[in-house]
């Protein structure tokens, strides 16, 4: 199963082993549940380092973070280093969900 998220605002994003964590607007964040586990892609468009892709190793459990944006809860993510990317359509095509890129806020899609 896939669940895209789309444009989460007021997200907290802290490096897995510290250091600084910024707030900021989750444009995409891609949880994918298969028969290993559960894993989780997020794209961040930043002023000033651009638009960033990370790996997230969440504190809570992912399965979580639906219900954390639907009830209005604050999301806080943990992550690998970032990699740069072109823009959040790059990564909706890779992720085959480019159909569903929406702008309005807390846009929740699940998928099969």
């Amino acid at each position: 199963m896939k669940t895209v998220i789309q444009n989460i605002e007021k997200v907290t994003i802290g490096h897995i082993v510290g250091g600084v964590k910024q707030e900021s607007e989750v444009r995409l964040l891609i949880i994918e549940s298969k028969d290993v586990g559960t894993f989780a892609t997020c794209v961040v468009e930043n002023d000033e380092f651009g638009t960033s892709l990370y790996e997230v190793c969440s504190v809570k459990s992912l399965d979580n973070i639906v219900d954390d944006v639907q009830q209005g809860r604050k999301v806080a993510l943990s992550t690998w280093e970032p990699t740069l990317i072109p823009n959040v359509e790059y990564v909706a095509e890779q992720f085959e969900i480019a159909e569903l890129l929406s702008n309005k806020p807390n846009h929740i899609s699940l998928l099969k």
